[in-house]
């Protein structure tokens, strides 16, 4: 008896170039290519005008010409639907990495229940009366291992009387009496009779955090972080999310510049593994009890990041686009929606990455560009080596030079396979300049891919004090009537409470298009603070004070052909000192 993971929660990083390929009616739908190269256990991923096959599947090779799909290695191969041409792209790389606020899906399949593969269906060989209740002779034991027991379940089928009912007499594996009612025109003969897993179900654990051979094991160990009941559908399928267990180890509003673990910000993501165990009634011959088997682990790479990707992104909830397939056409994104990040001298700015591979091997190649006439020239490439702590979430803190670039390109490379592993990633240099005589404001906020942006709000701001909640009391005038009616009294009414919070207007102008789209994300974003550079010679350090964003009051709107602004209200989340009655 087992149950087993048929399908994880894992991506695919496909070839950028696909191959046609063409499905006809064989026994189910049959991709033919001539010389395709795939065998079975590849996945590849199908576009075409036959939705019935668009989307990520497995390999099941028929010869060096033709193929079929299925959704996992033990699902039934996809039946025909219509034929047709279809695009397939090969999957180069495999990979764990899924975004915790969307659904983590695993599928795991019982071979003992509703379909019971472990024990042999039992020929009836003869039935009769006992007792009123219908006893069996079978033509083999009914348990593949150890023995049935009375209070214990079986099925039948092929019979007049099909169903499952409890056996109320044990004698042996081959001679059974059930609680079925005797009569001599029930149709039982050359029927079977079945073992059945009476209430079964599977007993899930999930754990998340580190693994052991982690470099920051010892910052967040495994912890059981849920147990979970799952029922098999008829064909004994079990479905498992796990993405809202797994946020409960993500540190979701924590943005620590100060954290040792860095750059490997391990609030960010985490490892998960799950334990599967079986259940079912049993029974000792006077009591039925819940038999509940040993745990198996499944230590399948599977992380959790705090991210949520938008709708209709064709790899879903794993985060394809932002891990490496270690070639150079399948090169990883860093984690920000922007285009093109800008950096504002002076002030903090970080760039995000995952790295997927336990002994990562990386360098970040750092092109300097100056621009002049409106021309940039390079003037330097420098080769950063990075620190290796392992899988994670990477932050790399990123800063203008003593050369004064305007711009920096940014790449990752692997030391041995000297091939790019990311796209480049340009960053614009600005000089921040502040309006109107007043200080701009920094602020940073957590995007959706799990990383920061950063952004310097220098347009005049606008204060104003947001109240928040006020109470009123209503003066008792009659105890000192009429004075307290009269000319000269005071108030019906007073204010005995109120909560005020400061509120700031901040804008941003002259901006091209995508840097607004870019900015326009923070709507989306549960995390907005106000970054500040202090220093404390020889000391500099980035202090945080959350805000939160009105999201109603987010404007763009174009200023000229090509310039667009930017404004919202930000309040503190601190109350002003008021007095109160």
């Amino acid at each position: 008896m087992a149950i087993t993971v048929v399908k994880y929660p894992q991506g695919h990083i496909v070839d950028t170039s696909g191959v046609p390929a063409v499905i006809s009616s064989s026994s189910g739908a049959l991709f033919t290519r001539t010389t395709h190269g795939l065998v079975t256990g590849d996945w590849i991923y199908v576009v075409g005008s036959l939705g019935a096959y668009n989307g990520y599947w497995y390999v099941n090779k028929v010869d060096a010409n033709t193929f079929r799909i299925r959704e996992y290695a033990t699902a039934s191969d996809v039946s025909f639907v219509n034929s047709g041409t279809v695009v397939y792209y090969k999957s180069q790389l495999t990979h764990g990495w899924n975004a915790a606020h969307l659904p983590i899906i695993y599928k795991l399949k019982s071979d003992s229940w509703p379909i019971n593969g472990v024990d042999t269906a039992r020929t009836i060989t003869t039935f009769s009366n006992w007792n009123g209740y219908t006893a069996l002779v079978l033509a083999g034991d009914i348990k593949s291992s150890g023995t049935a027991s009375t209070l214990e379940s079986v099925i039948l089928s092929g019979t007049s009387v099909d169903g499952v009912y409890k056996i109320v007499q044990w004698s042996s594996d081959t001679a059974i009496v059930i609680d079925l009612i005797y009569s001599g025109s029930n149709v039982l003969s050359s029927g079977t009779c079945q073992y059945y897993y009476l209430n079964y179900h599977a007993k899930v654990k999930v754990y998340a955090g580190i693994d052991s051979s982690h470099y920051w094991y010892a910052s967040k160990p495994y912890a059981l972080i849920a147990t979970v009941k799952l029922v098999p559908d008829s064909a004994g399928v079990m479905t498992l999310n796990v993405s809202e267990h797994a946020m409960s180890k993500l540190e979701i509003f924590k943005n620590d510049l100060q954290e040792d673990q860095l750059p490997n910000d391990i609030d960010a993501w985490c490892r998960i593994y799950i334990s599967v165990a079986e259940a079912y009634d049993d029974s000792n011959m006077y009591t039925v009890s819940e038999y509940t088997s040993s745990y198996a682990d499944d230590t399948t790479e599977v992380y959790a990041v705090n991210a949520k990707q938008p709708f209709k992104t064709r790899s879903a909830s794993t985060l394809d686009d932002y891990v490496s397939g270690l070639t150079s056409l399948t090169t990883q994104k860093f984690l920000t929606p922007f285009t093109r990040p800008t950096l504002f001298s002076g002030h903090y700015f970080d760039v995000s990455y995952i790295v997927n591979n336990s002994s990562p091997n990386l360098y970040m190649k750092r092109d300097l560009y100056r621009k002049t006439n409106g021309n940039y020239s390079l003037i330097s490439s420098n080769i950063d080596i990075l620190p290796d702590m392992d899988q994670g979430v990477y932050r790399r803190a990123v800063r203008q030079s003593a050369s004064l670039e305007d711009r920096i390109d940014l790449t990752l490379y692997n030391y041995y396979l000297s091939t790019a592993m990311s796209e480049t990633k340009t960053i614009d240099i600005v000089q921040p300049s502040d309006c109107h005589d007043t200080t701009g404001i920094y602020l940073t906020w957590l995007n959706y891919l799990g990383g920061h942006d950063y952004w310097y709000f220098s347009a005049q701001k606008v204060y104003s004090v947001d109240v928040t909640e006020s109470k009123n009391q209503t003066v008792n005038i009659y105890n000192d009537y009429p004075s307290s009616f009269g000319e000269f009294a005071d108030s019906i009414d007073k204010q005995s409470s109120r909560k005020t919070k400061n509120t700031i207007r901040v804008a941003s102008q002259f901006l091209t298009k995508a840097q607004v789209d870019g900015i326009a994300w923070i709507k989306s974003s549960p995390l907005v603070q106000i970054l500040t550079d202090t220093t404390v010679s020889p000391i500099t350090y980035q202090s945080l004070r959350t805000v939160i964003m009105d999201t109603s009051t987010l404007k763009k709107y174009q200023d000229r052909e090509n310039m667009y602004s930017i404004s919202f209200e930000i309040t503190y989340t601190d109350e002003l000192p008021v007095q109160g009655l």
